[in-house]
């Protein structure tokens, strides 16, 4: 299977999909809340779906990432036969 652009197709509404996620992660200091060195490009693969404009991402529960850091995404594959 080959990446599909979300620019040129977003997954079905639910579909359970594999995502390219490329973020910009900035540490902050706990106690000040100002910036700590120079921000990073983070790039993950995650699976995960969009529903109603919301993205879905199963480990994300504190909802770090958003629907504007995925960049490409691809149908999962048929599962193993017994």
């Amino acid at each position: 299977m080959s990446w599909i652009k979300c620019s040129d197709q977003m997954p079905k509404n639910g579909e359970q999909v594999i995502l390219f996620i490329r973020a910009e992660y900035q540490s902050v200091d706990s106690i000040t809340d100002k910036p700590i060195g120079k921000p990073r490009i983070i790039n993950e693969i995650a699976i995960g779906y969009i529903y109603d404009g919301k993205l879905w991402i199963h480990y994300d529960q504190d909802d770090f990432h958003d629907l504007n850091d995925v960049t490409h995404w691809q149908p999962l594959p048929e599962p193993p036969e017994n």
